[in-house]
């Protein structure tokens, strides 16, 4: 695997676009750009321009409108919160994950997780926390599954 992430694709659903459109778009769009990621696409549809974007943004209706969206080469990986709510039998927890070659990962959000209406069976990843309640930004989770990305490489 490459160190950068050229062949990686992301998509999440917006947190706070309604309330903080161009800080948010720039909490994923710098972090994007630093590790060489181009395939940026995030659900609904805000209508955020920004000046200082880095990375394209492509924007979808809903995630069913955008996962048929994805390059048919990438191997789709579930980023989820571990909420003890919320339990997935088939978990891989972030430190023992081996990530895919080409991979889309799909970011839940901490107001939606796609995992339980999308996931047939796509891994699903979880950044592990001391609480593990689940509430870890989505684009925290980005900087770390990104991170890991590069120094597994």
């Amino acid at each position: 695997m490459e160190p950068g992430c050229q062949s990686v694709s992301v998509a999440a659903h917006w947190e706070q676009s309604w309330n903080v459109p161009l800080s948010e778009a720039t909490l994923w769009a710098w972090p994007l750009r630093d590790f060489g990621v181009s395939d940026w696409r995030m659900w609904p549809v805000s209508g955020i321009r920004c000046p200082e974007q880095r990375v394209e943004l492509r924007e979808y209706e809903s995630m069913r409108e955008l996962l048929p969206a994805l390059p048919a080469d990438r191997e789709v990986v579930f980023i989820e919160p571990a909420d003890q709510n919320f339990p997935v039998e088939d978990r891989v927890l972030l430190p023992d994950f081996d990530h895919p070659e080409n991979a889309a990962y799909i970011f839940g959000s901490n107001h939606f997780n796609p995992t339980v209406a999308h996931r047939t069976n796509e891994p699903v990843v979880t950044i592990p926390t001391v609480e593990n309640s689940g509430v870890i930004w989505s684009h925290q989770c980005l900087v770390t599954v990104l991170y890991d990305r590069l120094v597994k490489a």
